[in-house]
């Protein structure tokens, strides 16, 4: 199962904090002392001496890696606030720990380099999106595989393991087309452990060259309550070319809770969804009222076992709502809607299994219904007078008022 990976290194080097960074300006690699506050850092970027940790807010720049001394293996936590981008990639040997505040996202988009991210161990709370999209121009080695992210550790050596905690949602999308052949492409190149309420989307597809499409190179474990989705595809028709969810040695994934989650596909083949069925999942869940359309919920849960719907506690009539098949899927009328407060409500689908009850959960917001000035509303005219003022009409403006102390 060991595969080798340029840059990837045994568990048992000595690793040290990250005292200096470089980050390539789109030019050149400039390197930064973090302690040293004469000179900046880019843009976005901050160093919190006190905290010990990298902190990026809104950078938009290129990429960022430990300095690039020979057999130098570097830590450094990165704390994330706001939206994010890297254009480029993130490279730290000794390991990367990545967390944020409330809504923190960071983008990492890399076509030049095999890995989106070398050496991150772990990720909580923020959303992490990965990029990978490598074709023939990107100059790698022929033996190189293409990868969303690694830990920097030989796989199938201790440590090598991802860790997502709290709410962190990461999101991973490899495109390996660099028509070589005897090459993988790979999501996730070490195990992936998912705790807490964290989340995991993951797609690898490789060109019809690709020997392998991995979307998790090593175990899979399910500790948590999030949604685990990993799909894999290829254009190589070949016999030979092996595209799987999970890597076949790796064995079959572990999962805590199974009784929560609904399992579609096969984890050694193409594709597999872990879907937490205590999730009603639903595309908006915001109203307006005065809508015509209500709002949309789906559940998991076999809808031959569907009892009923309840909002804050109260069962629904079933003049209030539509079921259907697919798996089970409620339908709110904007009529029922329309009679809720403005603010948030709790939502609960009930299914009656025999032996047990089961409960799909979600919440959704009603807005109040935007309200629109009087034609004759004084407040109206001042707009009109602004508006045309803006436009250079003064001539108009006074037409305007004339008009209205004549009515």
């Amino acid at each position: 199962m060991l595969i080798p990976f340029s840059g990837i290194v045994a568990s048992a080097i000595i690793v040290e904090p990250a005292t200096h960074i470089e980050v390539y300006n789109g030019t050149e690699w400039v390197i930064y002392e973090l302690a040293d506050t004469t000179k900046p850092l880019p843009q976005g970027m901050t160093w919190n001496a006190s905290k010990e940790r990298l902190e990026l807010n809104g950078y938009k720049g290129g990429s960022f890696r430990q300095r690039n001394i020979p057999e130098t293996r570097n830590s450094i936590s990165i704390y994330v606030e706001g939206s994010n981008v890297v254009n480029g990639y993130i490279k730290f040997f000794g390991g990367i720990k990545i967390a944020g505040s409330k809504n923190a996202s960071l983008t990492v988009n890399t076509k030049d380099f095999f890995a989106s991210i070398t050496g991150i161990r772990e990720l909580t709370d923020i959303e992490l999106n990965v990029k990978t999209d490598i074709d023939a121009a990107s100059g790698l080695h022929d033996d190189q595989p293409v990868m969303g992210v690694n830990t920097a550790i030989e796989p199938g050596s201790e440590g090598c393991k991802l860790v997502l905690k709290g709410k962190a949602r990461l999101n991973i999308d490899v495109k390996s087309k660099r028509g070589i052949e005897e090459v993988d492409a790979i999501g996730v190149a070490s195990d992936l452990e998912l705790n807490d309420d964290s989340s995991v989307y993951i797609n690898v597809f490789g060109d019809e060259k690709i020997r392998s499409v991995y979307g998790v190179l090593g175990k899979l474990t399910l500790k948590g309550t999030g949604d685990c989705i990993i799909k894999t595809s290829s254009d190589n028709t070949s016999s030979f070319t092996e595209a799987c969810a999970v890597h076949p040695k790796a064995g079959e994934p572990v999962v805590t809770n199974p009784s929560i989650y609904k399992v579609f596909g096969k984890w050694d083949e193409k594709e597999v969804k872990y879907l937490n069925a205590a999730k009603a999942r639903c595309e908006k869940n915001k109203w307006t009222k005065g809508e015509k359309e209500g709002l949309t919920f789906t559940s998991y849960y076999d809808f031959s076992q569907f009892e009923n719907v309840k909002v804050d506690g109260k069962e629904l009539s079933k003049d209030d709502y539509i079921e259907k098949e697919g798996s089970t899927i409620i339908y709110l009328k904007p009529s029922y809607l329309e009679t809720l407060t403005v603010g948030t409500h709790d939502l609960e689908i009930n299914f009656d299994a025999q032996v047990a009850m089961f409960t799909s959960k979600a919440q959704f917001e009603v807005l109040a219904k935007e309200e629109i000035a009087p034609t004759d509303d004084p407040t109206n005219l001042i707009e009109q007078v602004a508006l045309l003022i803006g436009l250079g009409g003064f001539a108009a403006v006074a037409g305007v008022v004339r008009r209205k102390e004549d009515k």
